[in-house]
């Protein structure tokens, strides 16, 4: 979906992620939505708040989705929600891993993505070419998140469901951190 399909607000100056979209020229929620859409995939170097990204020019799902989330809030378009959601990552949907799959004779990998739900629709500004087609279908499961708790809650939730998958598919022969070692290099292949 796209920011057409949200609610197009003017920014207001009364707070921190307002003015700094504002700060950037920026005026309305949808200009927002498409310039976070057209950041770099790297993760910023500040963890600490999502607003980093829009000091240091770059930024994941992760962190691109909760600043968005934070603006909305700041606009009162509690509708707007920030959601964790795991998927079957392959090389049919990411094209950019398939190779890495292979190496490791893997399908798929449980991969954790963040992304917006309003009106039960969702919405992904990761990159420009991000649609929620690419992994709606293949969604394993999904939970609202906050965005103050983005980059701890995510690995957290997203560790914990691999660690179930790896009990219930332990034919795959990998450990919880070789399984994170694989999945780094695959997030590593998206930054390329």
């Amino acid at each position: 979906m796209e920011a057409d399909h949200l609610p197009n607000i003017e920014l207001k100056t009364s707070g921190q992620v307002g003015r700094a979209f504002l700060n950037l020229g920026l005026t309305t929620y949808h200009e927002a939505c498409r310039f976070i859409q057209y950041l770099p995939y790297r993760r910023p170097v500040d963890q600490t708040t999502p607003i980093a990204i829009l000091h240091e020019h770059c930024g994941t799902c992760s962190s691109k989705h909760a600043v968005l989330k934070l603006l909305a809030d700041e606009l009162a378009v509690e509708e707007i929600r920030l959601y964790i959601g795991v998927f079957k990552m392959d090389g049919v949907n990411t094209p950019k891993i398939k190779e890495r799959l292979r190496e490791y004779g893997l399908a798929y990998l449980p991969e954790a993505h963040t992304y917006l739900r309003y009106m039960d629709k969702i919405f992904d500004f990761t990159n420009p070419k991000s649609s929620p087609e690419d992994f709606e279908n293949d969604l394993l499961v999904e939970r609202e998140i906050q965005p103050g708790d983005i980059y701890r809650e995510k690995v957290k939730f997203h560790q914990e469901f691999l660690s179930n998958w790896l009990a219930t598919n332990p034919d795959g022969g990998y450990s919880l951190e070789e399984l994170w070692t694989i999945r780094e290099k695959c997030i590593a292949d998206l930054s390329k």
